[in-house]
């Protein structure tokens, strides 16, 4: 080691690899403003279309400490959380929501949802439905 620098030999069950690298200046390091879910967070009215059937509901993001959550209530009192739920921008007023949810009426496992969002608008499906499970929605206020 030496000026920030490393260079050696890594020994294992596959034999000896060599490795070099350098100290990364973790000062310079920023975190992206464009991936902060602030432009998704509040509640959500939805409509979730099921095998030809409307499903209207309600849907809240919301940050729990540096996790990000979601809420789903449907108009049968049913209430659903998400886990996994994460976003990325995508553009200026577009964005990507991904997350997983059970939901009974689609078996035991975990759906994966994805939205995209944009602006006070979202629309997405389940990805593993073929299109049989969709979803849009708008921002409520």
């Amino acid at each position: 080691i030496a000026d920030n620098k490393f260079e050696g030999t890594v020994s294992g069950v596959l034999g000896d690899i060599p490795v070099r690298g350098a100290l990364v200046d973790t000062t310079k390091l920023v975190v992206a403003p464009y991936d902060s879910p602030e432009a998704i967070l509040g509640t959500w009215d939805f409509v979730a279309h099921l095998d030809n059937e409307t499903h209207p509901g309600t849907i809240t993001f919301l940050e729990d400490g540096h996790v990000l959550k979601a809420e789903i209530a449907t108009e049968t009192g049913l209430t659903l959380g998400a886990d996994s739920v994460e976003y990325k921008q995508v553009g200026d007023t577009m964005g990507v929501i991904r997350f997983e949810v059970a939901i009974p009426d689609l078996g035991t496992e975990k759906q994966v949802i994805e939205l995209i969002v944009n602006g006070d608008r979202f629309d997405g499906e389940e990805l593993h439905s073929q299109g049989a499970f969709y979803m849009e929605g708008t921002r409520q206020g």
